[in-house]
């Protein structure tokens, strides 16, 4: 019986050490343009967060990202270059889909002025 508490801590142990790892994301540059930036929040946060791209991302290059913390559901924030505009994806499943292609389409298009 003395191992059921301690099988409960090292299970615990081991769920609070992924969480702090975090989940990883593939971002696919479908877009016919530049990413040059991708922003990645909890779908329940209200702030998008840093920048979590690194260099440019150019077209149909991919790049894996981690996030931090265990939430599976996330808002996602694309910034494209030559056409200055952004993508924002909402709810995005990253634990059922782990690759997310962005196209320029999908999900809601914002024209910026630069």
């Amino acid at each position: 019986m003395r191992a059921l508490p301690l099988l409960a801590a090292l299970v615990a142990l081991t769920s609070a050490a992924a969480a702090q790892q975090g989940r990883s994301v593939t971002i696919v540059n479908g877009t016919g343009d530049v990413i040059r930036g991708i922003h990645l929040a909890p779908a329940n946060e209200d702030h998008w967060g840093p920048d979590r791209m690194g260099p440019n991302l150019m077209e149909r290059e991919q790049r894996a990202i981690t996030v931090p913390g265990s939430a599976c559901a996330y808002d996602i924030r694309i910034v494209l270059g030559r056409r200055p505009r952004e993508q924002l994806l909402f709810g995005v499943d990253i634990c059922k889909s782990p690759t997310v292609t962005v196209n320029g389409r999908q999900g809601r298009i914002i024209e910026r002025v630069e």
